[in-house]
């Protein structure tokens, strides 16, 4: 019972810190192999269901019961709609600038008809089209608001005896059994400096954003993310035919793993330190010769660039990955170790984000 909540507290510790020590109190430097291993450490980033809470349920539960606490009965709780708002008010100076130009122009001495005429047509174009992505902006932003209010529903929401509908243990769970997502663009964040939030910063600035919601199987559960705070610019391949409305449907997807060759190209120019992501087909990562019935992905997680130039597999869940090595023989991927190339074809990725 001691050790168990030593572990616990251990995790809900970490929740609010953005820097790690190892087990003699040393600072871990950024970019180092301990710093990826730590990051993406199944201990704080776990997924698997148990009995007692742990990995993920953990700093979730924790961050839910800091905001019930912060904002009793959700009062003073408002949306960070600032980026949006931002973007909005640019579009709206373009177009006053815009509208000056046009009157100005069209008071010009000089001009003929046709010039005129054309000057205005171009103009107007103009202005129709910033109008047109500032509109697509406030609809975007309209819809952050309605997301934000959806988690602040569940979180939040009482009934008549005024007690939440919903506990911070059971959004904790539902939360846990499917926030790769969210969570793999927390750790890609920090490995690849693009973010010094702790977990519990990052993931209520998630909330507030409306860049994370209930989802459709869990709807109890913080975890569709809408990728505004997302850990990565690109996507490989930029196109493919991956459904992607449901869980059920991409699990579904019948069509083919990337090759190795394509994965190394997309990986060439990473840097020690750094972690792309990948979306996963998991389901057969335990027995080499499966045949999948469920053959599309279904998880997010990382890979990361060592110290010395090798991919090293970052899956936060622990799983291991079985496969047959050149010779025939069945050999085993653990987390945090160099993937060799007889591995690549059984861990089945579909997508990387970089």
């Amino acid at each position: 019972m001691k050790a168990e909540m030593a572990v616990y507290n251990r995790i809900a510790d970490r929740t609010f810190k953005n820097s790690y020590t190892d087990e003699n109190g040393n600072a871990i430097k950024h970019g180092s192999d301990k710093f990826l291993e730590t990051l993406a450490e199944p201990e704080f980033n776990g997924q698997n269901s148990t009995k007692k809470p742990d990995g993920m349920e953990i700093p979730v539960k924790v961050v839910i019961e800091y905001m019930r606490s912060k904002y009793p009965d959700g009062k003073g709780y408002a949306p960070n709609l600032a980026p949006w708002n931002e973007r909005i008010a640019t579009h709206k100076e373009n177009l006053h600038e815009l509208n000056v130009e046009l009157k100005t122009g069209l008071q010009k001495e000089g001009m003929s008809d046709k010039e005129r005429k054309s000057f205005q047509k171009d103009m107007e174009k103009k202005i129709a089209s910033e109008s047109n992505k500032m509109y697509a902006v406030e609809l975007e932003r309209r819809n952050r608001m309605e997301e934000f209010e959806k988690s602040s529903n569940l979180i939040f929401g009482k009934n008549s005896k005024g007690e939440y509908n919903v506990s911070s243990s059971e959004i904790a769970k539902q939360t846990k059994a499917a926030i790769c997502r969210a969570d793999t663009n927390y750790y890609q964040n920090r490995a690849n400096a693009r973010m010094e939030a702790s977990f519990g910063e990052y993931f209520m600035n998630k909330i507030e954003m409306g860049d994370i919601r209930p989802g459709t199987d869990q709807k109890n559960g913080l975890v569709w993310d809408k990728g505004h705070l997302k850990g990565f610019e690109n996507t490989y391949p930029p196109k493919d035919d991956i459904p992607t409305a449901t869980f059920d449907a991409s699990n579904a997807y019948t069509g083919e793993p990337l090759s190795h060759d394509y994965i190394q190209q997309v990986t060439a120019n990473m840097k020690p330190g750094q972690i792309v992501q990948v979306w996963t087909d998991t389901d057969g990562y335990g027995n080499p010769d499966r045949v999948n019935v469920k053959p599309g992905p279904n998880h997010y997680y990382g890979f990361g660039m060592n110290q010395a130039g090798q991919l090293i597999y970052l899956n936060h869940t622990k799983q291991p990955v079985q496969y047959y090595d050149a010779n025939g023989e069945i050999r085993t991927l653990e987390f945090k170790k160099p993937i060799p190339k007889e591995a690549w074809p059984y861990l089945r990725v579909f997508r990387i984000y970089k």
